[in-house]
């Protein structure tokens, strides 16, 4: 599990090949996100997502994540009115 705090920006950068991911992000926290990746499975608000898949949010102390993984399972939460790049 991964958890942003809204204080500061932050980088991310992860790469994986089985490991699953749960990401949660603080509700005023702006990202820019960009994930690929081969048989995964990718839950982003509970809905199934195709890769590659790019959005972005505006808020304060902005996130920027890139992930790229084989055949993890991603589940992304907390992130409401993003737009689709």
């Amino acid at each position: 599990m991964i958890r942003t705090f809204g204080n500061h920006p932050q980088h991310v950068y992860l790469q994986l090949k089985k490991a699953d991911l749960f990401l949660k992000m603080a509700e005023e926290q702006g990202i820019k996100a960009h994930i690929e990746g081969g048989a995964s499975q990718i839950s982003y608000n509970f809905r199934k997502i195709r890769l590659p898949y790019r959005f972005e949010k505006e808020g304060k102390a902005p996130v920027r994540l890139q992930i790229r993984t084989l055949e993890s399972r991603i589940r992304i939460k907390e992130v409401r009115d993003a737009k689709i790049i």
